[in-house]
């Protein structure tokens, strides 16, 4: 399962404007899956605001 984190900046140059955004909606079955909405939606906020925004991706391991 994957998990879609979205990094937002207000400013560049100062960290204290950054929030970390996560999707609440479930994991992601694939890889391929995440990758295709995590660039969705930085695509949708970088072109609707003004902040930095990157996207990524993290493989969630089950407890054995």
């Amino acid at each position: 399962m994957w998990l879609g984190v979205i990094l937002i900046c207000t400013n560049p140059l100062d960290v204290r404007s950054c929030d970390i955004a996560a999707r609440v909606g479930g994991l992601f079955p694939t890889e391929i899956d995440c990758r295709i909405q995590t660039k969705a939606d930085v695509q949708y906020l970088t072109d609707t605001s003004t902040a930095v925004v990157r996207g990524k991706c993290f493989k969630i391991l089950k407890n054995a």
